[in-house]
């Protein structure tokens, strides 16, 4: 008996040890998991793809180093050595993978009939070098499953901090980019403290909280809900007329997701419904407090100021001014329309537009048919494969978050924005889609 009783205590003793390490364990495990998404190859990306975003803050001013090339060369020696120890498998040749290839290659090629200015020259190494390096890692990172939902975390993540820093420096420092005291600033060189960058990354996160309400699991969606008021109040105040109706149109997009998914599409349609809702309340609660202030009807509500100083003619200057960059576009376009002007050429002919805001217009122009072929054929075998992905049953909602980016981002690009040499985010979009596309089995190139 004295034998048993020893024994039962030992077995005891020994049960008790076992589950008193695993709530360590799994603790242990939690950590090293978020210290491996901290400090892997996708967040280490992503800060390559921002970088133009944080690296002209004010506290990061004045650094001996450009973080850009920093992130890309550290990005690129992360890439090759996991491809070397096995832990990337290299990419399948698909068809946008491989027209990309061949868009990059006729932009360097246009170079030999430009002007040769120094801005072909700029305008040309940094589409090949940061732009084609955004997609060609995005189609590497977003081949496997998890490393695109990491790459997607990353991106969202980062975009919080920057809203955080926004609503920091907007309402407690006080300092409010669009007053006319900050006039001055000349944001195209402050770059992170440019309002409309600031409302782009509002509209990030606003989309993937939109799609994580609808599409996950309740106590998702309520965490969402709630979320989702900071990127709204930046969308609100910043002033970026764009990135709101973006959101506003990543609604409707979402809505017909769901619709052509069909699968449990009345309980997602009842979540997004109530996420809508309570936007309206969130929004109309923002308005009444605005409108309280005596001095001005919409203090502080800089986006809806500039969307009523548009329609009523009070203020259309930045409109027309891109509708002017368009029309030039468009007319050299029709004097060389097979090759065009070469790379870089708009910048040179039109000193007062970097670009047409207009991406479609712009490789038309400098580009010509041929160069307009070779991005279509990039793009629009994408379009057909976010088809393909929203109408797979198992697509998991980060996928959906992925479509809802590139969509809204390509409606953007050939409306009013878009510049070569500085869209890498939009091209890895374009490249997590191709990733992805290996995932669900089309547009692959057979051997």
């Amino acid at each position: 008996m004295v034998i048993l009783a020893e024994q039962y205590r030992e077995v005891a003793s020994m049960r008790a040890a076992v589950l008193h390490s695993r709530p360590r364990s799994a603790r242990t495990q939690r950590i090293g998991s978020w210290l491996s998404a901290v400090f892997s190859v996708e967040t280490c990306f992503t800060l390559f793809l921002f970088s133009g975003r944080f690296k002209g803050l004010p506290e990061l001013q004045g650094s001996p180093v450009d973080v850009t090339l920093l992130f890309l060369t550290t990005t690129w020696c992360l890439v090759a050595w996991n491809i070397i120890s096995g832990r990337i498998k290299p990419l399948r040749p698909t068809l946008p993978f491989v027209m990309m290839i061949l868009f990059c290659e006729y932009a360097v090629v246009s170079l030999f009939w430009s002007s040769l200015d120094p801005i072909n020259l700029d305008k040309a190494a940094r589409f090949i070098l940061l732009t084609g390096s955004g997609f060609f890692v995005a189609c590497l990172l977003a081949s496997d499953e998890v490393r695109r939902k990491r790459l997607l975390g990353a991106v969202a993540w980062l975009s919080f901090a920057l809203v955080l820093y926004y609503l920091h420096y907007r309402y407690i420092l006080g300092i409010d980019l669009m007053s006319p005291e900050y006039s001055w600033v000349d944001r195209q060189t402050e770059g992170g403290d440019n309002y409309l960058e600031y409302g782009e990354h509002a509209a990030i996160l606003f989309n993937v909280l939109l799609t994580l309400g609808a599409l996950a699991s309740w106590k998702q969606a309520v965490l969402a809900a709630i979320g989702s008021a900071l990127p709204l109040a930046v969308l609100l105040s910043a002033g970026g007329r764009g990135p709101l109706a973006l959101s506003a149109a990543a609604i409707v997009l979402l809505g017909l997701i769901l619709f052509v998914r069909g699968q449990g599409f009345s309980r997602a349609l009842g979540r997004l419904a109530g996420f809508v809702a309570c936007l309206l309340v969130i929004g109309m609660i923002a308005y009444v407090s605005a409108g309280q202030d005596k001095d001005a009807e919409l203090s502080g509500l800089h986006t809806v100021e500039r969307y009523q100083a548009q329609l009523s003619g009070e203020d259309t200057y930045s409109m027309d001014l891109r509708a002017d960059g368009r029309r030039f576009a468009f007319s050299q376009w029709l004097q060389k329309p097979v090759f065009g002007w070469g790379i870089g050429e708009f910048r040179v002919q039109d000193t007062l537009l970097r670009y047409p805001h207009n991406t479609l217009l712009e490789v038309l122009m400098e580009l010509g048919l041929v160069g307009a072929y070779l991005y279509l054929g990039t793009i629009v075998p994408l379009v057909l494969q976010c088809w393909r992905m929203v109408r797979a049953p198992p697509t998991d909602w980060s996928d959906i978050a992925i479509v809802v980016l590139f969509i809204t981002t390509l409606c953007w690009e050939l409306t009013f924005a878009g510049y070569l040499a500085d869209d890498r985010i939009f091209f890895a979009y374009a490249g997590m889609i191709t990733g992805a596309g290996s995932t669900f089995g089309v547009f692959t190139v057979r051997r």
